[in-house]
């Protein structure tokens, strides 16, 4: 859609939120017909071709609709605290959130670490007092790593685990303020939560950044996560991340000397008829990879008829195949 006209009667305004570049390019391309072909169409005339070629001048790659949104993010990094209310914070989610569906493609992720975007995410990590924000953050820190071996490498060499500690230290102990309002309380939840998928996304495959985690306390801070019985969302995250350890020898051995084993089998024990489903379902698939490796092989041997009866009762699957000896 255009507003007003310009030169030669050509739109002096053009609104290019729902054009696609691909799409002008290939009207300006398959526009220019042989000459010497012969053709019933009509020639187009030189000014439709000079107004498309103005539209695909104007319109925004991914690159610069990323430029453009890590200068809004750093703008709001500037401002004073007592400018960063609710209505920055939720203004800035929203460009966050838009910032992420872009770089779910890994060629605009990559891009993003180019433009120099890691920094800036993680100086709002850094601003673990507002969990609307890192939450946000979050989301599109993860992204980056998706899949991504380059993205997972620059965050760990950026010191993105010691942001994510921090920011994960600072939420659970905010989460004990009992004078927490509902609302604040289910934001820092959905902050921590957030912060433990980027955790699971940064140590997936990558035993230096495993290590770093344990080092900076990583396993306690888990540890508390599992203690939260009322809060499933964050233990099924916080079993997420110690899934990544079990994919690996080295990492299963963290995992039975930090005595993560031995607490995912004890919520199979008939003790624990309660535990929820989806907690079980993937500490089943923690122990299934763990048990490839001896140590825990040799402590899940233990319980394991109470670990087939309870993955079966509360899973509805059977994993006996994969924890056969």
């Amino acid at each position: 859609m255009s507003e007003g006209k310009g030169e030669n009667g050509l739109p002096t305004k053009i609104d290019l939120k729902n054009l696609d570049k691909g799409l002008v390019r290939f009207c300006m391309e398959c526009g220019k017909l042989d000459p010497n072909a012969a053709s019933t169409l009509p020639k187009r005339d030189p000014a439709d071709y000079k107004w498309l070629r103005m539209v695909y001048d104007s319109i925004e790659d991914d690159a610069k609709h990323m430029a453009r949104l890590l200068t809004d993010i750093a703008r709001y990094i500037a401002l004073p605290d007592a400018d960063k209310g609710a209505a920055a914070q939720s203004a800035l989610a929203a460009t966050l959130d838009e910032l992420c569906e872009l770089v779910e493609n890994i060629e605009n992720a990559n891009d993003l670490i180019t433009l120099g975007g890691v920094p800036v995410l993680l100086d709002l990590l850094r601003d673990c007092t507002r969990p609307p924000v890192c939450a946000a953050a979050c989301g599109v820190v993860s992204a980056v790593m998706a899949n991504n071996p380059r993205g997972q490498d620059t965050l760990l060499h950026a010191g993105a685990t010691a942001f994510l500690v921090a920011a994960l230290t600072r939420f659970q102990a905010d989460a004990c303020d009992a004078s927490h309002t509902a609302a604040e309380h289910a934001a820092l939840v959905q902050a921590e939560a957030r912060a433990l998928v980027c955790i699971a996304s940064l140590v997936r495959g990558e035993p230096a950044a495993q290590k770093q985690l344990v080092e900076l306390g990583g396993p306690a801070l888990l540890r508390t996560v599992l203690d939260k019985q009322q809060e499933p969302l964050l233990r099924v995250r916080a079993v997420a991340v110690l899934w990544r350890f079990a994919a690996s020898a080295e990492g299963t051995a963290m995992l039975v000397s930090e005595g993560f084993v031995a607490t995912l089998l004890g919520m199979f024990v008939p003790a624990s008829p309660t535990e929820q489903a989806d907690v079980l379902e993937r500490a089943a698939d923690v122990l299934c990879h763990a048990c490839a490796h001896t140590a825990a092989k040799q402590l899940a041997a233990q319980h394991k008829s109470e670990l087939v009866a309870a993955a079966v009762r509360e899973s509805k699957r059977d994993p006996a195949s994969s924890l056969a000896e």
